[in-house]
């Protein structure tokens, strides 16, 4: 055979494979999902309805008042939280230098757990002293619309003397500050 036959019967042979796998029918089918979406959930920290500032005039030696705050969860988020208090101190008298919240005995209660005990001028100076509602102490998340009461006791020291007449704790401020759940740490 020359070359030329063999090379057109080759030709002829590819061709024909080529037509043949071509014309081959695979049956296919294809489905859609359709409406995927991710949404953020939210993280929000919000009062009770009943919450008010506290607001105690003419105190004693002795004389305890009781306060709540209520916390929710405004958000769609498992939540922990923490809180800051701070205020300023003011001495209406001449060369003294009271500081009524160093005579204000505080104890504070989220819940069923004692947050903080000490003295209002100790919880100022050092937030970190109070509980926080997270992971390792006994709670669980705050979750969606549940909510969580901060109780007040503030106990005017009975060894406070005279020079804390007429002393006053005003512009106080309790801050709450909330993170996510799993937030391993509070200031991302």
């Amino acid at each position: 055979m020359n070359k030329k036959a063999l090379f057109s019967l080759l030709l002829i042979g590819v061709l024909a494979f080529a037509v043949t796998v071509g014309t081959m029918a695979w049956f296919s089918a294809e489905t859609t999902v359709e409406g995927n979406q991710f949404v953020a959930g939210t993280l929000a920290i919000g009062l009770g309805e009943n919450t008010v500032p506290l607001e105690v005039e003419n105190m004693k030696p002795s004389d305890v008042v009781e306060h709540s705050v209520t916390i929710v969860n405004d958000g769609s988020i498992d939540m922990k939280f923490k809180a800051m208090v701070k205020g300023d101190t003011v001495d209406h008298k001449e060369n003294s230098n009271a500081d009524i919240a160093e005579v204000l005995d505080v104890v504070v209660k989220m819940g069923t757990h004692t947050a903080y005990t000490g003295t209002l001028r100790n919880l100022i100076d050092n937030p970190d002293d109070m509980l926080k509602w997270e992971p390792g102490v006994g709670v669980n998340p705050l979750g969606e619309g549940e909510e969580v009461e901060f109780n007040f006791t503030v106990t005017f020291n009975e060894e406070a003397g005279n020079d804390y007449q007429n002393c006053e704790f005003n512009n106080g401020a309790i801050t709450f500050y909330a993170t996510q759940w799993t937030n391993t740490g509070w200031n991302e």
